[in-house]
């Protein structure tokens, strides 16, 4: 058992199963592009092996098999894309064998850790949504009383919401800027234009990377 082990946790082991991962990967994509009988019997050998690996893994490592969330990530791909009594059509089980690509994310210590630090993050990164879709909403009710009757893209709240995010993303906020213009001049719009983008790009963004450089660095420290 003690060899099994050993086995299942030696470099080699692991190189393979990342060889196949991305072999796995390459056939998935290119299955997009052209069906062939070929390329399924290859996806079956993939699936093939992943199932040994999960069954050796299983033997060598028992229960600690289970304390590892990768390996409950890559038990419930195997179990659901292998299940005779679960039936799926075409399309969904070309879904599901797209999630077997995420599996290169557990392949890669570096990769691993930037994982984690999200999943670490997600608690940080609800409240800075919760503080960015409010004052998203008050600038978009500010942007439909100002704008709304002069530019479409704030006729509503819910189109001023989309507006207000594409500002964020930096795209062409200027011209939304230079449009609000001829019905109320310079002033109004660059103060209502400039502010949002020191908030929504300055302020949110930098909580957001804040709350991922201090999860990262515990992370970092565990490691």
């Amino acid at each position: 058992m003690d060899s099994l082990k050993q086995a299942v946790e030696s470099r080699t082991f692991q190189s393979v199963t990342l060889g196949v991962i991305i072999f796995n990967a390459v056939i998935t994509g290119w299955q997009t592009y052209e069906e062939g009988r070929w390329l399924d019997i290859l996806q079956e050998a993939c699936i093939w092996y992943f199932c040994i690996e999960i069954v050796l893994k299983l033997i060598a490592l028992r229960s600690a098999f289970f304390k590892s969330g990768w390996n409950w990530f890559d038990l419930i791909l195997i179990v659901v894309t292998c299940n005779p009594l679960v039936s799926f059509d075409a399309t969904v089980l070309r879904i599901f064998r797209v999630f077997r690509v995420l599996r290169l994310i557990g392949a890669f210590k570096e990769v691993r850790i930037i994982t984690q630090v999200l999943l670490l993050s997600i608690k940080s990164l609800i409240w800075i949504s919760m503080l960015g879709l409010i004052c998203t909403y008050v600038y978009a009710i500010l942007g439909v009383q100002l704008f709304g009757q002069y530019q479409k893209e704030y006729a509503t709240i819910h189109e001023a919401c989309f507006s207000l995010f594409r500002s964020m993303t930096g795209e062409d906020w200027t011209d939304l800027r230079y449009d609000g213009m001829p019905a109320y001049g310079y002033l109004v719009p660059t103060i209502y234009h400039v502010t949002w983008m020191v908030v929504s790009t300055f302020l949110l963004v930098n909580l957001v990377i804040g709350a991922m450089l201090t999860h990262y660095q515990s992370v970092m420290d565990d490691e």
